[in-house]
């Protein structure tokens, strides 16, 4: 088992969160696919009725895969320095948080109620309460 100081965890997992957050989700393309609207603007606007509806249907629902892909690898590489110190249970604890943050992101990306500071700030409360959870077990 690693030990490692309590303020370089919090510090590591919140620089894993900006890495998996920005960097890779932009890079990768993963801000547009978590877009329902993305989707829709990919099916050519003159494109025949049935086909454009038939096109629609086929990838409506891409971008809930999208967010979930996202959600789960941002919460597994932010519990990740958790998992190296040998708390194997905040697997569970990341799945969890996964889910909270795909809820998030989408009322960020498509139903804009969140802007991009109030999605940051829950984003922040839940590294802070896994990060606590994770003192406590210490």
């Amino acid at each position: 088992m690693i030990d490692i100081d309590p303020a370089s965890m919090l510090g590591l997992m919140f620089l894993l969160h900006f890495f998996a957050d920005f960097n890779l989700q932009i890079g990768a393309g993963l801000d547009k696919f978590k877009q329902k609207k993305w989707w829709k603007d990919q099916i050519p606007k003159n494109m025949k009725e049935p086909y454009r509806f038939s096109m629609w249907e086929r990838y409506k629902n891409d971008y809930k895969c999208a967010m979930v892909c996202h959600a789960l690898y941002w919460s597994l590489i932010v519990c990740l320095p958790l998992v190296t110190v040998g708390h194997g249970a905040y697997v569970i604890n990341a799945l969890i948080q996964g889910a909270l943050h795909c809820y998030v992101d989408d009322k960020k990306a498509n139903k804009m109620t969140l802007n991009l500071v109030e999605d940051q700030i829950v984003h922040a409360i839940q590294i802070i309460s896994i990060w606590g959870a994770w003192m406590v077990a210490r």
